[in-house]
């Protein structure tokens, strides 16, 4: 028993010098004592010692004060081999040996790869990265015969609705790593088109008008355009107050439109521009527009005889030729313009719609447009253009100034939405002789004793009238239009749809479309909505909130999609919205959101929480909340 004893204490003593790691050395004046070993780490970066350091035997060994630097590379760490190898752990990795450690970099170049994709298959893919941050071109593709590319979606699509980015459009890097996902990849749908594609393509030469006189050219143009066409757009001739500079000769304007195909109007031109060599064969024809051109700052060109040309047949540059030099056209190139026509002898070929942006959001306005121009096709009413002169609530919030504006504008034909006091000329507000030019009154909303109406809610009332102007077949032809069940559901999108009454409610739903508001403003509604319930003590389960981002709900069709099927009410979207919804109950105009006029308000049923909740959000607490959110 005694040997085993001497013997388990010898390894124990054996294991408690391994353990430290130490040697022993001899002491003359008693026993023997412990010496501490220590190995040298080198630290390699490449060919070069970067450090070495010294650690004690089965200890830890300190890392090195810096790390080591390579252009383009992240350094990730030290490994025990040059390639490959283990990752050595600075705070657990004992050292047992003289050794060697490795550093080890990866490339810190990020890069990003751009598919154009044609049915789903790649056709071709464009690179970038974080080194270069070159810019993406978006090629054409073949897209077979008998078809054109109209260009690149984000999403999958047939029409020209869809199209994100044209052919030839160049992606910067920064967009390219916005639109990338968490593969560092875009992927683009090819857009095509049977058949050729339709476009408006204006030569402005910015010797005689600015980019932003075009611009405001082109909207006016698109809110009244019949032809069917894919793109309108323009390419700028800009040359330099300097004679000697490129296109600011006529003949070299002349010259560079005539080396553009896709070119079908030069605007604005002068009465020389056709007699040109290089266009003497492809103007159709070179006319006087009439007017001073007024730019952006509100400056007229002093030369009243400039001209427009047109280059083609095709039916979208002959319209557009003809609405310019028309009164239309001419009031948009200079708003000083005043047509020669008086309230009551408009044209009967054109119809102008003077809304009050007030109590109509604008969106709406252009879908009363679009119907009213289906049903005069559909019943054979002839016209030359159908328009909206829009009277924002901004600079028109009061009936006086809307009311003033209307009268001077001589091309207007209806006015809508306004209140039934306007619209039987019994206001004060309305001027003697404007009242005289008053002729027939529609009662849009309820019945109002012997003033039957058709029961729309127009612009979130039901007290809304339109009063006509003049006694023309195409402005009468608007007020049969809007007794019809197409003109009803284009003034008032919730228009036969039956009411969902839920009055025993106890949890809502609120959608929020992250395209015009943001995920932390959306919470903040949310919490103002709970806080008016608990203070008027509305009984709810819970109040949820549905926010659809903005790249989900991209556009309106993609955020009714992806909004949830439980939603009470949406919030945040414009008029425009109602059309890719279905069950809507009632509607209204929230008034200015994060910075947004006209937001929308759609609810799904009349539940008490729903009712309630558009009942604060109207009110003057939530009419002050939502102006002040800020992006």
């Amino acid at each position: 028993m005694k040997n085993k004893k001497l013997l388990s204490l010898s390894i124990l003593c054996c294991s408690s010098f391994l353990l430290f790691g130490c040697t022993t050395k001899k002491n003359d004046d008693g026993p023997t004592e412990p010496v501490e070993t220590y190995y040298t780490v080198t630290f390699m970066n490449g060919d070069v010692v970067f450090d070495t350091k010294q650690a004690l035997a089965n200890d830890v060994v300190e890392r090195p004060s810096s790390n080591p630097q390579k252009d383009d590379f992240d350094f990730v760490g030290w490994y025990t081999e040059v390639t490959e190898g283990v990752k050595w752990v600075f705070e657990t990795d004992v050292v047992t040996k003289d050794m060697t450690l490795y550093a080890h970099f990866e490339s810190s170049q990020v890069n990003y790869s751009v598919n154009l994709l044609l049915n789903g298959e790649i056709q071709e893919t464009k690179t970038t990265d974080s080194k270069s941050q070159n810019d993406v071109t978006l090629s054409a593709v073949a897209v077979g015969d008998g078809n054109s590319l109209l260009g690149w979606g984000i999403e999958t699509g047939t029409t020209a609705e869809y199209v994100d980015y044209r052919v030839g459009t160049k992606l910067t890097y920064e967009e390219v790593v916005e639109l990338a996902d968490e593969n560092n990849t875009v992927n683009l749908n090819a857009i095509v088109k049977e058949g050729e594609i339709v476009r408006l393509n204006i030569a402005l030469w910015t010797r005689y008008a600015d980019k932003d006189c075009v611009e405001r050219v082109i909207d006016a143009f698109e809110k009244v355009v019949t032809t069917k066409y894919d793109f309108i757009d323009y390419t700028a001739f800009e040359p330099a107050e300097s004679s000697g500079d490129e296109y600011y000769s006529v003949a070299n304007f002349a010259s560079g439109v005539a080396s553009d195909a896709s070119i079908g109007v030069a605007f604005p031109t002068g009465n020389n521009f056709a007699s040109q060599a290089s266009v003497a064969d492809l103007v159709k024809e070179n006319v006087s527009l009439g007017v001073a051109i007024k730019n952006a700052k509100g400056e007229n060109d002093s030369d009243t005889s400039r001209y427009v040309a047109r280059l083609s047949d095709n039916a979208i540059d002959v319209e557009f030729v003809n609405w310019l030099k028309s009164d239309d056209g001419k009031v948009v190139l200079n708003s000083d313009y005043v047509p020669s026509t008086e309230h009551g002898e408009a044209s009967s070929t054109k119809l102008v719609l003077g809304v009050w942006g007030r109590f109509l959001p604008s969106d709406t306005a252009d879908g009363v447009v679009d119907a009213f121009k289906t049903y005069a096709t559909s019943q054979g009413v002839s016209y030359e253009s159908v328009s909206v002169e829009y009277y924002d609530s901004t600079n028109y919030n009061g009936k006086a100034t809307y009311l003033g504006a209307a009268k001077d504008d001589l091309s207007l034909d209806v006015l809508l939405p306004v209140s039934k006091a306007i619209a039987k000329a019994t206001d004060s507000d309305i001027d003697d002789t404007f009242k005289t030019k008053f002729n027939t009154a529609l009662n849009l909303g309820e019945t109002d004793g012997d003033d039957v109406g058709l029961g729309l809610t127009v612009g979130g009332s039901s007290n809304r009238w339109l009063v006509t102007l003049n006694a023309d077949s195409l402005t009468e032809s608007f007020v049969s239009f809007c007794q019809t069940e197409e003109g009803k559901k284009a003034l008032d999108p919730t228009y036969g749809v039956v009411d969902v009454i839920d009055e025993e409610q106890t949890t809502l739903t609120i959608s929020y479309y992250g395209k015009f508001i943001s995920e932390s403003n959306a919470t903040i509604v949310t919490n103002a909505i709970k806080s008016y319930f608990d203070s008027e003590s509305i009984s709810y389960t819970s109040i949820v909130s549905d926010y659809v981002d903005a790249t989900t709900g991209n556009n309106n069709k993609n955020y009714a999609s992806n909004m949830s099927k439980d939603a009470d009410i949406s919030l945040c979207g414009a008029s425009a919205l109602a059309s890719s919804l279905s069950n809507v109950t009632t509607y209204g105009d929230l008034g200015t959101v994060q910075g947004q006029d006209n937001r929308m308000y759609y609810a799904f049923n009349n539940g008490e929480l729903t009712l309630a909740c558009i009942k604060y959000l109207t009110s003057t607490a939530g009419q002050t909340l939502l102006p002040g959110l800020t992006a």
